[in-house]
């Protein structure tokens, strides 16, 4: 593949692009924001410098000089860091300028110390949350007039920093209840749940507010989904015995018409995603299918929108001000913020958001967005949560693995993790395990059983041949998805064949890259042989 900075001129215009956008083009700089840069420098013009003066830069201007620190100077360069309107924390201090950083505790007692001699309240530019006595009560009475638990489970799964705020400054949970007017022996109260208390707590919630649908109540209130489900042996039935049209409190989605489809082009086109037919289908199912049944061609419907089709069909061109609207309406549709979530959605993203704000997380900061806050995990998988989640899927008191793929994100995984396999879990929670109707197809067409599958992985095993999942799924359709509808993951397969996945993988991995280092040099002799004699 084509290098980046494959010519002279290509490099000369991000030099300069960077020179006049107010960025960094000293060495550390532009090693840190653009890979790969700093060595096609150094190949097309010979040193780092000289690639300088072609852009018309003088190298001596843009070289870090390292002053000697002292207070004044430590002053002086917080102060400059907060007229260009950066952030003053320790974090993004040390980080971006870690000199100063470490002058900030040579010549101060602290680093707060440090910001307020420079005139900057500590407080207004700590990005990390300062636990307190009162910040505590104020969480837990929140949550508790929010419906969610403040029991010590709860807490675990959903906020495990308030809950360790809460031993730390009150000496022990109870204590930390009691100051926000809980009282313990509430929280840990064990309902004997019948009919009458499900209806009762079902009405509760609809009195309050609060979501009646199956993700809600499970969310906030798992007692109260196994209760349902042994009560009354569904959902729908309990709401139904409640008084409660299941279909009144399921969350659809809107039909589409004319106007929305116009409506979601043109919202494309405002967050910089890519219009063309193919690229719609694959991101929008319920999108293209709808163009197609309200318009006579996709391009007639980007016409209806206002929409150049030509113009529409090109790749975007991510811009700072884009790439901003892009997070911030992932962000208020609720859509993860990740790294890997948005490259997913957006493929050409993360290179214009490296050549605009030099890494992803200055650009989180440039929409306002904490870039903490992406990377945060959700509630850890316990065995209860499993058996849970488990029977919240099952139909009829079945679970196959078609309806744990096709619910909770997660829960095949982590069943298989918890347990051994799917089946394993299923019989845990009391559920019949019945495997999908298109697994019982493919094994009675190839005939695959759990021994056969278990002695093809040994015997490729030992053949050396690479069983790695992608490669598999790519090379080996039939094997691999028989290895999934058995033991309810490939991988899981591999472990009950008795070979280690991380082992096989990390030799097929040094296999790799033996066989290109054997190319690279094949390649680098030829010139000299041709040349021999």
């Amino acid at each position: 593949m084509q290098s980046r900075w494959s010519n002279k001129d290509t490099i000369i215009r991000e030099l300069r692009r960077r020179s006049d956008a107010g960025l960094g083009i000293h060495t550390t700089a532009i090693k840190r924001s653009v890979p790969g840069l700093v060595n096609a420098m150094c190949a097309h013009f010979g040193s780092f410098a000289d690639a300088l003066r072609a852009a018309g830069i003088d190298p001596a201007s843009v070289r870090l000089v390292h002053k000697p620190w002292d207070k004044a100077a430590v002053i002086a360069a917080l102060n400059d860091r907060r007229a260009k309107g950066m952030d003053l924390n320790a974090g993004a201090v040390s980080k971006s300028h870690a000199g100063l950083y470490q002058a900030s505790l040579k010549w101060f007692t602290s680093y707060d110390e440090a910001l307020r001699a420079a005139g900057v309240d500590p407080a207004t530019v700590r990005q990390v949350i300062v636990w307190g006595q009162d910040l505590v009560i104020a969480k837990l009475r929140e949550r508790r007039a929010g419906g969610l638990g403040v029991n010590m489970q709860a807490l675990s799964n959903s906020d495990l920093r308030l809950r360790d705020a809460m031993t730390r400054h009150f000496g022990s949970f109870d204590a930390a209840l009691r100051a926000a007017g809980i009282d313990p022996a509430d929280v840990r109260k064990r309902i004997s749940w019948d009919k009458d208390k499900v209806i009762r707590a079902l009405h509760d919630r609809r009195d309050r507010g609060l979501g009646l649908n199956q993700k809600a109540i499970g969310g906030s209130d798992s007692p109260l989904v196994n209760a349902m489900w042994a009560q009354f042996g569904s959902h729908d039935a309990a709401l139904r015995a409640a008084g409660i049209d299941p279909n009144s409190v399921k969350k659809r989605g809107y039909p589409w018409d004319r106007a929305r489809v116009l409506r979601a082009l043109q919202d494309r086109q405002a967050r910089g995603l890519r219009l063309d037919e193919r690229s719609v289908k694959r991101s929008c199912v319920g999108l293209g299918d709808a163009i197609a049944l309200h318009f006579p061609s996709h391009d007639a419907a980007l016409r209806d929108a206002g929409l150049d089709p030509d113009v529409a069909r090109r790749t975007p061109a991510w811009s700072p001000a884009t790439i901003i609207t892009a997070l911030l309406a992932r962000r208020d549709r609720g859509l993860r913020l990740h790294r890997r979530a948005v490259a997913q959605s957006y493929p050409e993203i993360m290179r214009a958001i490296r050549t605009s704000f030099g890494s992803y997380d200055a650009a989180l900061r440039a929409a306002g967005i904490e870039p903490e806050l992406p990377r945060t995990r959700g509630p850890l998988w316990d065995q209860d949560r499993v058996l849970a989640a488990l029977r919240s899927v099952a139909k009829d008191g079945e679970i196959s693995p078609k309806l744990v793929l096709g619910g909770v994100r997660g829960l095949g995984r982590a069943a298989v993790k918890g347990f051994g396999s799917l089946e394993a879990a299923a019989r845990a929670a009391g559920l019949k395990f019945a495997r999908s109707q298109s697994s019982r197809g493919h094994r009675a067409a190839g005939h695959w059983t759990d021994e056969l599958v278990l002695r093809t992985l040994q015997q490729l095993h030992r053949d050396g041949h690479d069983l790695r999942y992608r490669h598999m799924k790519e090379h080996n359709h039939p094997l691999f998805f028989a290895a999934k509808d058995s033991f309810g993951s490939y991988v899981n397969a591999v472990k009950q064949a008795g070979i280690s996945y991380w082992e096989m993988s990390q030799a097929q991995l040094a296999k790799d890259r033996a066989a290109a280092r054997n190319a690279t040099e094949t390649s680098s002799r030829r010139p000299c042989d041709a040349h021999g004699p």
